[in-house]
């Protein structure tokens, strides 16, 4: 990277330069990364200690967790808390991320000002055998972008989805916490096609313009809130 910005400057190309040397150091933190998690590889180490584990990717690509069409494929397990960041790619599950203990806590999207319909432009994809099991509550914050979620999520205290800016939810699992479910988007529609059950709390569905669908049981041992600023609330007959 840095010998093509030497020749974009020689050729007057000074912003694609810049540009190039912005990649060149983002790629030298990603080798330092890599080199650092090398040794727990080859250890068969890998997401899977007592610890604290983090995966963290601020700058923007992609993060894949697991493999496709793989059942019971525990791929992230730790004890305390599991973070994932991504500012401008897609956070995708396809097999077990687990704690024991603490907060599962994932974050898509947050460079991102404008918004792509689709699963490819997605914010997150849980799928393909993938699942969240925490031992405290799931948090997962996206922004303009889509979170699709067909497969297992269990939270034994609070799960809160959030999407900034613009993008649909859709949950085609049963979700079943102690405490409290939170799910909203500034603009765009909210699908739960299974249960959703908050055994001890409430629960919270809110679109600031979009429609809310909800294909069975919303039960809560506290208060049921369904909100939509500007859409239809659909309750039964919903495929997601």
């Amino acid at each position: 990277y840095d010998k093509f910005a030497c020749e974009a400057d020689e050729e007057g190309f000074h912003e694609l330069a810049e540009q190039l040397r912005a990649v060149a150091a983002i790629e030298k933190h990603h080798e330092e990364r890599y080199r650092a998690l090398l040794p727990h590889v080859e250890a068969a180490e890998v997401f899977r200690k007592s610890g604290f584990s983090v995966w963290e990717c601020r700058n923007g690509g992609h993060i894949v967790i697991g493999t496709d069409n793989t059942p019971d494929e525990q791929t992230v397990k730790a004890k305390k808390d599991v973070t994932a960041e991504t500012g401008l790619g897609t956070i995708t599950i396809q097999g077990a991320t687990m704690t024991e203990t603490s907060n599962i806590t994932m974050t898509a999207g947050s460079d991102k000002d404008s918004y792509e319909q689709g699963t490819a432009a997605g914010n997150f994809i849980i799928r393909d055998d993938g699942k969240l099991e925490s031992g405290a509550g799931i948090t997962l914050n996206g922004r303009y972008g889509d979170i699709e979620i067909t497969d297992r999520i269990q939270a034994r205290t609070d799960l809160a989805i959030n999407v900034a800016g613009q993008g649909d939810v859709s949950v085609g699992t049963d979700v079943n916490v102690s405490n409290i479910v939170s799910i909203s988007t500034e603009k765009g529609s909210i699908a739960v096609g299974h249960a959703v059950n908050a055994e001890e709390g409430s629960v919270s569905m809110t679109t600031g313009s979009g429609d809310v669908l909800l294909g069975k049981d919303v039960t809560a041992e506290k208060d049921v809130a369904i909100v939509s600023g500007k859409g239809n609330i659909v309750i039964g007959d919903v495929t997601t």
